[in-house]
Order: C-alpha cells, then structure tokens, then sequence
C-alpha cells in the first residue's frame, strides 16, 4: 500500500517496530521508512500494549506534526489501534484502519480490552476490510456500516504471472512426470492442510502419479508430518518443503497443477479473512481448491477460477482435486 501510494505522488511515512533484516528492507523502500525501538507482537496482550502507549503515542505524535500528516492509518487494529486513535484524536486527523481477516476475531480469542476494540475500530473514522466475511464481523464488533469499506485484496501481476512451469522446483523436487497438488503457507489449523493429505488417500486412486507439496511452517507442522506417516498410501506421495521465501512462491504456483487450501471456520472464531494466496496461484494461471468459509468465497468463485469445497469433508476436497487433476473440469 505504501508502495502505491507513493506511486501515485502522495507523502508517505511509515512507522514501525524493529525487526531482523529491516536496515536491508528499508534500504530498497522508495518512502520514508522509520522504526520504534518498542516492539509489539500482534499477539500483545493488554499490559504490553499499556507499556508501550507512551512511547508509541510519543512518536507518532512527533512525526505526525513534523510530516505534517493528512491522516493516521493503522494496520492492523491489533495492538497499535489504541496508539493511533488516541494519536489522531489529539492532532485532529482522521483515523484510518485497515482490518484484513483473524484481526476481527482475535480480541474474543485474546480477551483484550473493552478500550481497545472502541479506540481502535470503534472510533475509526473509516475501516477498510478485506472481504465480506470480515465486514460482518467488524459489524458485530460494533462499528456502523456506513463507516466500512470492502476493498477485495490483489496481487501484482509482475510479480505474480504463468513462467517456465516451474521447471527448476520440479527439478530439485524430482517431480518431472507427476502431477502436483500445492498448499502454501502457515501451517495452521484453520487452513486445513490436514484434509488435503486426507483427500490425497482417495486422489491416488484415480490419479497415481500425484505428489501433494507442502510448503510453509507452523505450529501443526510436526501433526501433519505424523499424519502423512500414518497414512500408508500417503509414503512418497507427500513433500514438506519447509518455509518458502517471497522469491520462491511463484516458482512452487508455476510448478502446480492445483493450489489447495481449504480453509474453515473455527470454534472460536478463527476463520481465514480473504486468502489473497488463491488470487497469487490464479495469477500463475493455475486452479484452486478453497474452503466454503471465510472470506474465500471473495476470492473465490464457484467455478469460474477455482472450486469451493466443504471444508470439513475430506471426501469433497478429493471430489475437488481429482476434478481438477484430471481435467474433468474447466474452469472459465
């Protein structure tokens, strides 16, 4: 965002916490790029965050009147909402938030604060959300919907765009010949990589030569790997590739035949914003497989460039799959 805007001629400064590797990143950025010694984790809870305020609202508020801002917008709500709403109340500017998905749920989940949901979405003067789903939920949340804008997220198609068929993973993979199923990204329950080794039981038994890639890390990373070892008819149809850098995704999409996440809701709440990862495989010219919950029915539609499956159904996400594997399906 900041990229685009500094595009179009607008002044752009962005704040932000240390992190490893930042001076390189910063160093190619074409805005201002300026970081806070006090970090904050999207998982902070309610004293961390009281902690920080005072620094945070300290500079925010010094660059704010030195930039000479038009506007505060935070990204995401959770923690810095409460930072940047108080800042912008102060300085008479207009609070802008950007919620893109689990943001809308994670305070249920975290236990955060009355003061911080109302300073942070509440009082925004607009809140931009990824999807419907999380419009609705933003909703709930108490924020009127004349102050909600849904804007869909994109890709760029530099970036992102059909190549050489993913030639040098296939090379290193040994996958020349095979049919590739790809899921890519955190390794987390609500992404449902769990019914994609599931469904790859019944996927082999109309499609033998198929190899399911997993690419990413996370908490359910060890799970996973057990399950596709006990899983018998799953040995040698199933590669964990581990984490995967930005450079390396569109080679993995360029390599697949189809990008699988079926995503779902959780009991608590946790359920996947958009799932910008679907428009990225499509933008390499490939189909996908996506769960009917969420926000991916925005960036999915129906058979237009991807499938929507039941996400609980491992049986239906094989019926998807194979569908697609076997060009038994085009998609427009």
């Amino acid at each position: 965002m900041a990229r685009h805007l500094h595009g179009r001629g607008d002044r752009v400064t962005v704040l932000a916490a240390r992190l490893p590797g930042d001076e390189a990143f910063d160093a190619e950025c074409a805005y201002e790029v300026l970081r806070v010694e006090c970090a904050l984790s999207s998982r902070s809870l309610d004293l961390e965050v009281v902690a920080c305020l005072p620094e945070w609202l300290r500079v925010i508020d010094y660059v704010a009147r030195v930039r000479q801002a038009d506007c505060i917008f935070c990204n995401p709500p959770f923690p810095l909402g409460l930072a940047c709403s108080l800042a912008a109340r102060r300085l008479c500017l207009p609070y802008l938030v950007s919620v893109q998905g689990h943001e809308a749920t994670m305070p249920a989940v975290l236990g955060l604060r009355p003061i911080q949901k109302d300073y942070a979405l509440r009082r925004a003067d607009r809140v931009f959300c990824l999807s419907r789903y999380t419009r609705d939920r933003v909703v709930e949340m108490g924020v009127g919907p004349d102050r909600i804008a849904v804007i869909p997220g994109g890709v760029d198609p530099e970036a992102f765009r059909p190549g050489d068929g993913g030639r040098r993973v296939r090379d290193r993979l040994g996958l020349n010949g095979h049919r590739m199923v790809l899921t890519l990204g955190r390794l987390v329950e609500r992404k449902g990589t769990d019914r994609v080794l599931r469904a790859m039981e019944t996927v082999l038994k109309g499609a033998p030569d198929t190899v399911c890639v997993v690419a990413g890390s996370g908490p359910c990373e060890a799970d996973l790997k057990r399950q596709a070892q006990g899983l018998a008819g799953l040995r040698g149809h199933v590669l964990f590739v581990g984490p995967v850098r930005d450079g390396e995704r569109v080679d993995l999409y360029n390599a697949c035949d189809v990008f699988a996440m079926p995503c779902r809701e959780l009991a608590d709440g946790d359920a996947e914003g958009f799932g910008v990862a679907f428009l990225e495989a499509n933008a390499c010219g490939k189909p996908v497989v996506a769960g009917r919950s969420g926000g991916a029915p925005d960036a999915v539609v129906d058979g237009y460039n991807g499938l929507l499956v039941d996400p609980w159904d491992a049986e239906d996400v094989a019926y998807g799959l194979s569908m697609l594997l076997t060009e038994k399906m085009c998609l427009s």
